[in-house]
């Protein structure tokens, strides 16, 4: 059997990958897309469609496009079915919720606060703001309670929007005196509510602003496409958290940017986007952004990125924004699961040896970016050390949840901190003879050669020098989370914090009781 009879067609690209640029003529050496036809000529893409120069005109345009058609999808727990909200019903809740917010003197031109996970809501806040021509500003967990409230102060935040309780707690205890109103979307308890009252804030349910809108009805404040659409803070690396300053033009021209280079194969009305990316920042924005321009369906997570699947199958999407952290995860557990069986792994092979005659090396002299300057570092001999590279690599050990490779210029030799994947941890050890809960395990010495044997058969399969392979590592039964502030919000690795949360066990790999001579090797 043919494995390409089975797997969808090759994609092609609108235009050869290994030469996508082309040269203006002049005294500088000047490249331009070929994508966009006019960019030889000098012209600059800022839109796909006359009609939409703004966020507020792309979701006024998508519900023309979808007719009506399904917007905001969401369910209240993974064994219930989702529920949808239509364009033509989000844009009245929007403009009945801006309507209240201007209600409250939120005038246009201010700035809008959200601290919300993904859901309807804070779609219905943003376009809610943008009828009256304000400017949203979004916090996340991974900033700290101190950088929110710094924010707050920095933007003069009057009024802020939070999905629970908790969150409300989180800003009432550093709140600036700026901030006079949270609009929290459930329900807060009777407490919040008085310490809330004792710092001069006022909590208000988010369906009453609606309600409010919906009686004075103001009339809309269309923005321009100069008009600053949003704030997105940095968390940065040193200082106070940086704002970066976007207008309407700016979100469009790199929506429609994204949406040209997709050609044939950009969204449609008949798309299913699921949402579990925060939507602070603006890969996840602009994502349902241009989701919102062309009509389709977005669908948000029940919230626990460990019930993701589950969501997946019943909401059925066809979009994904997703980052590469994640993508690895799902593709060791497919691996997990054809392993073990000689005919999926066959077809596996057989699929994978096609799509290979599809790849080739890009000769064109462009730049290759291999990581993040700041995450590169030296080793004492010289060598220069790109984590990421090597954790890769090591995350295909099906014995390996999570890693974090770690060296410094001082020393000669990388180590690692492991979080083992439970399931397969606990099945071999079992197979071994060795009894125990994980946390155990981790502290086994039989359980931790075994894994660092399997880890050194992947560094030696794809190729890595021996200064890149690590000489020892610790077992860490809990995972990297973004509750526990070693995740970013988009499920990357805060190395910062992992560094100084390991800090101990780094010195002790650093300095053990009973040196080997392989980590002077």
């Amino acid at each position: 059997m043919s494995c390409t009879s089975c797997s969808p067609p090759a994609i092609r690209p609108p235009v050869d990958l290994n030469n996508q640029s082309e040269i203006i003529r002049g005294r500088e050496v000047v490249r331009v897309s070929k994508f966009f036809s006019g960019a030889s000529e000098g012209k600059f893409l800022s839109t796909l469609y006359d009609d939409v120069k703004t966020l507020y005109d792309a979701f006024r345009k998508g519900a023309k496009e979808s007719n009506n058609g399904r917007c905001l999808g969401w369910r209240q727990n993974i064994s219930r079915p989702y529920q949808w909200i239509h364009y033509n019903q989000a844009l009245l809740r929007a403009r009945n919720f801006g309507s209240g917010l201007l209600g409250l003197g939120v005038n246009p031109g201010s700035f809008v606060g959200i601290y919300s996970q993904n859901c309807p809501e804070w779609i219905i806040t943003e376009q809610g703001a943008y009828c009256y021509s304000m400017i949203i500003v979004a916090l996340y967990d991974t900033l700290g309670p101190d950088a929110c409230a710094f924010i707050i102060n920095q933007a003069e935040i009057s009024v802020l929007i939070v999905d629970d309780d908790s969150k409300c707690n989180q800003i009432i205890d550093r709140a600036p005196r700026c901030l006079k109103k949270i609009i929290s979307i459930r329900e807060v308890r009777m407490a919040t509510m008085q310490r809330a009252r004792s710092r001069a804030i006022e909590i208000i349910r988010f369906d009453e602003i609606e309600r409010v809108g919906a009686q004075k009805m103001f009339e809309e404040v269309p923005p321009k496409p100069t008009d600053l659409c949003t704030i997105c803070y940095t968390s940065g690396t040193t200082g106070n958290p940086k704002g970066v300053m976007l207008t309407h033009g700016n979100v469009i021209a790199a929506i429609s940017a994204a949406l040209l280079q997709l050609s044939d194969h950009r969204p449609k009305y008949s798309d299913v986007l699921i949402s579990f990316l925060p939507l602070a920042h603006m890969l996840e924005r602009t994502c349902e952004s241009a989701m919102f321009l062309v009509g389709g369906s977005i669908g948000y997570y029940s919230g626990d990125i460990k019930n993701l699947t589950e969501d997946m199958k019943t909401l059925k999407p066809t979009i994904m924004p997703a980052v590469p952290r994640l993508l690895n995860r799902m593709y060791d557990k497919v691996m997990a699961q054809i392993r073990p069986s000689f005919i999926k792994r066959l077809m596996f092979n057989m699929a994978m040896g096609s799509k290979e005659n599809e790849i080739k090396k890009f000769q064109s002299g462009a730049l290759k970016i291999i990581d993040r300057k700041r995450h590169i570092f030296k080793l004492a001999q010289g060598e220069y050390i790109v984590p990421e590279k090597i954790e890769a690599v090591y995350s295909k050990s099906l014995y390996v949840h999570q890693i974090f490779v770690y060296g410094e210029s001082l020393k000669s030799y990388i180590v690692a901190i492991v979080v083992p994947d439970v399931d397969v941890v606990k099945c071999k050890a079992l197979e071994n003879g060795i009894p125990g809960t994980l946390s155990v395990l981790c502290a086994d010495p039989k359980v931790k050669q075994m894994i660092m044997e399997d880890m050194a058969a992947w560094a030696r399969q794809d190729g890595l020098r021996n200064f890149e392979q690590v000489k020892d590592i610790y077992l860490h039964p809990d995972p990297f989370s973004v509750q526990n502030g070693l995740l970013t919000p988009n499920f990357k690795m805060q190395r910062a914090q992992l560094k100084s949360y390991f800090k101990p066990q780094i010195e002790d790999l650093y300095n053990p009781p009973n040196p080997t001579a392989t980590k002077n090797s």
